[in-house]
Protein backbone atom coordinates (compact mmCIF):
# COMPACT_ATOMS: atom_id res chain seq x y z
CA UNK A 1 0.00 0.00 0.00
CA UNK A 2 2.85 2.29 0.87
CA UNK A 3 4.38 1.66 -2.58
CA UNK A 4 1.13 2.67 -4.31
CA UNK A 5 1.01 5.91 -2.31
CA UNK A 6 4.60 6.66 -3.24
CA UNK A 7 3.95 6.23 -6.95
CA UNK A 8 0.34 7.44 -6.97
CA UNK A 9 1.06 10.50 -9.10
CA UNK A 10 3.05 8.49 -11.62
CA UNK A 11 0.39 5.77 -11.81
CA UNK A 12 -2.36 8.33 -12.38
CA UNK A 13 -0.20 10.02 -15.04
CA UNK A 14 0.38 6.72 -16.88
CA UNK A 15 -3.33 5.83 -16.71
CA UNK A 16 -4.28 9.32 -17.94
CA UNK A 17 -1.72 9.16 -20.74
CA UNK A 18 -2.97 5.69 -21.76
CA UNK A 19 -6.51 7.10 -21.81
CA UNK A 20 -5.42 9.91 -24.16
CA UNK A 21 -3.65 7.44 -26.46
CA UNK A 22 -6.70 5.13 -26.53
CA UNK A 23 -8.96 8.11 -27.28
CA UNK A 24 -6.71 9.20 -30.15
CA UNK A 25 -6.64 5.68 -31.61
CA UNK A 26 -10.42 5.28 -31.35
CA UNK A 27 -11.01 8.74 -32.86
CA UNK A 28 -8.66 7.95 -35.76
CA UNK A 29 -10.43 4.64 -36.37
CA UNK A 30 -13.85 6.35 -36.30
CA UNK A 31 -12.65 9.06 -38.69
CA UNK A 32 -11.27 6.46 -41.11
CA UNK A 33 -14.53 4.50 -40.91
CA UNK A 34 -16.58 7.62 -41.61
CA UNK A 35 -14.30 8.58 -44.52
CA UNK A 36 -14.53 5.08 -45.94
CA UNK A 37 -18.34 5.20 -45.71
CA UNK A 38 -18.44 8.60 -47.45
CA UNK A 39 -16.18 7.33 -50.26
CA UNK A 40 -18.31 4.19 -50.64
CA UNK A 41 -21.47 6.33 -50.84
CA UNK A 42 -19.89 8.61 -53.45
CA UNK A 43 -18.71 5.60 -55.46
CA UNK A 44 -22.16 4.01 -55.29
CA UNK A 45 -23.79 7.27 -56.47
CA UNK A 46 -21.21 7.68 -59.26
CA UNK A 47 -21.70 4.11 -60.47
CA UNK A 48 -25.47 4.52 -60.49
CA UNK A 49 -25.35 7.87 -62.30
CA UNK A 50 -22.93 6.69 -64.97
CA UNK A 51 -24.71 3.38 -65.46
CA UNK A 52 -28.09 5.05 -65.96
CA UNK A 53 -26.66 7.69 -68.27
CA UNK A 54 -24.90 5.04 -70.36
CA UNK A 55 -28.16 3.09 -70.60
CA UNK A 56 -29.94 6.21 -71.91
CA UNK A 57 -27.14 6.83 -74.42
CA UNK A 58 -27.25 3.19 -75.55
CA UNK A 59 -31.02 3.34 -75.99
CA UNK A 60 -30.62 6.49 -78.09
CA UNK A 61 -28.01 4.78 -80.30
CA UNK A 62 -30.12 1.65 -80.80
CA UNK A 63 -33.26 3.65 -81.62
CA UNK A 64 -31.27 6.05 -83.80
CA UNK A 65 -29.70 3.22 -85.81
CA UNK A 66 -33.16 1.78 -86.49
CA UNK A 67 -34.46 5.15 -87.63
CA UNK A 68 -31.40 5.82 -89.78
CA UNK A 69 -31.90 2.57 -91.66
CA UNK A 70 -35.42 3.60 -92.67
CA UNK A 71 -34.59 6.96 -94.32
CA UNK A 72 -36.05 7.02 -97.87
CA UNK A 73 -33.75 7.75 -100.81
CA UNK A 74 -33.41 11.41 -101.82
CA UNK A 75 -34.13 12.49 -98.24
CA UNK A 76 -31.99 13.53 -95.32
CA UNK A 77 -31.61 12.09 -91.87
CA UNK A 78 -31.55 14.52 -89.01
CA UNK A 79 -29.03 13.62 -86.33
CA UNK A 80 -29.22 15.27 -82.90
CA UNK A 81 -25.98 17.00 -81.93
CA UNK A 82 -26.64 16.85 -78.17
CA UNK A 83 -24.05 14.66 -76.43
CA UNK A 84 -26.26 13.31 -73.61
CA UNK A 85 -23.41 13.08 -71.13
CA UNK A 86 -24.18 15.76 -68.56
CA UNK A 87 -23.76 13.38 -65.61
CA UNK A 88 -20.35 12.26 -66.83
CA UNK A 89 -19.26 15.88 -67.25
CA UNK A 90 -20.49 16.86 -63.80
CA UNK A 91 -18.83 13.88 -62.08
CA UNK A 92 -15.40 13.99 -63.74
CA UNK A 93 -13.68 14.91 -60.48
CA UNK A 94 -14.97 11.70 -58.91
CA UNK A 95 -13.89 9.32 -61.67
CA UNK A 96 -10.79 8.46 -59.65
CA UNK A 97 -13.04 6.59 -57.22
CA UNK A 98 -13.58 3.91 -59.87
CA UNK A 99 -11.25 0.91 -60.00
CA UNK A 100 -8.78 1.06 -62.94
CA UNK A 101 -10.59 -1.48 -65.15
CA UNK A 102 -13.98 0.21 -64.67
CA UNK A 103 -12.40 3.61 -65.30
CA UNK A 104 -10.84 2.31 -68.52
CA UNK A 105 -14.18 0.99 -69.80
CA UNK A 106 -16.12 4.12 -68.79
CA UNK A 107 -13.59 6.46 -70.37
CA UNK A 108 -13.50 4.29 -73.50
CA UNK A 109 -17.28 4.45 -73.84
CA UNK A 110 -17.52 8.20 -73.26
CA UNK A 111 -14.53 9.08 -75.45
CA UNK A 112 -15.98 6.95 -78.24
CA UNK A 113 -19.31 8.67 -77.68
CA UNK A 114 -17.61 12.05 -78.08
CA UNK A 115 -16.01 10.90 -81.33
CA UNK A 116 -19.36 10.02 -82.90
CA UNK A 117 -20.23 13.67 -83.55
CA UNK A 118 -16.97 14.15 -85.47
CA UNK A 119 -17.58 11.00 -87.52
CA UNK A 120 -21.10 12.13 -88.38
CA UNK A 121 -19.87 15.58 -89.33
CA UNK A 122 -17.54 13.95 -91.85
CA UNK A 123 -20.57 12.21 -93.41
CA UNK A 124 -22.40 15.49 -93.84
CA UNK A 125 -22.06 17.08 -97.26
CA UNK A 126 -21.05 20.72 -97.70
CA UNK A 127 -24.66 21.72 -98.21
CA UNK A 128 -25.60 19.91 -95.02
CA UNK A 129 -26.38 22.15 -92.11
CA UNK A 130 -26.85 22.17 -88.40
CA UNK A 131 -30.47 23.16 -87.86
CA UNK A 132 -31.01 25.44 -84.90
CA UNK A 133 -27.70 24.20 -83.52
CA UNK A 134 -29.39 20.92 -82.56
CA UNK A 135 -29.68 18.71 -85.66
CA UNK A 136 -27.12 17.74 -88.28
CA UNK A 137 -28.58 16.77 -91.64
CA UNK A 138 -26.95 13.92 -93.54
CA UNK A 139 -27.94 12.75 -97.04
CA UNK A 140 -29.83 9.44 -97.23
CA UNK A 141 -26.93 7.68 -98.97
CA UNK A 142 -24.82 8.21 -95.83
CA UNK A 143 -27.51 7.29 -93.30
CA UNK A 144 -26.60 3.59 -93.44
CA UNK A 145 -23.01 4.46 -92.49
CA UNK A 146 -24.33 6.64 -89.67
CA UNK A 147 -26.43 3.70 -88.48
CA UNK A 148 -23.31 1.50 -88.43
CA UNK A 149 -21.50 4.14 -86.39
CA UNK A 150 -24.40 4.14 -83.93
CA UNK A 151 -24.43 0.33 -83.77
CA UNK A 152 -20.68 0.34 -83.16
CA UNK A 153 -21.26 2.32 -79.98
CA UNK A 154 -23.34 -0.38 -78.31
CA UNK A 155 -20.43 -2.73 -77.49
CA UNK A 156 -18.22 -0.21 -75.63
CA UNK A 157 -21.23 1.09 -73.73
CA UNK A 158 -22.29 -2.45 -72.78
CA UNK A 159 -18.74 -3.20 -71.58
CA UNK A 160 -18.72 -0.07 -69.42
CA UNK A 161 -22.15 -0.87 -67.96
CA UNK A 162 -21.10 -4.45 -67.20
CA UNK A 163 -17.93 -3.26 -65.51
CA UNK A 164 -19.77 -0.63 -63.46
CA UNK A 165 -22.28 -3.24 -62.28
CA UNK A 166 -19.47 -5.49 -61.02
CA UNK A 167 -17.71 -2.77 -59.00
Amino acid sequence: METIKAFQTGIVGVIGFAGVIITLVVNAWLTRSERRAVVEDRLRALKLALTEELKVIKTAYVAGATQLRSVPANKFCAIPTARLNGLFDSHQRELGLLPPKALEKVLGAYLSHDQVATNLLILATPDSQVRNGKLLTIPAEHCDIAAKIYEGMVAPIDEAIRELETV
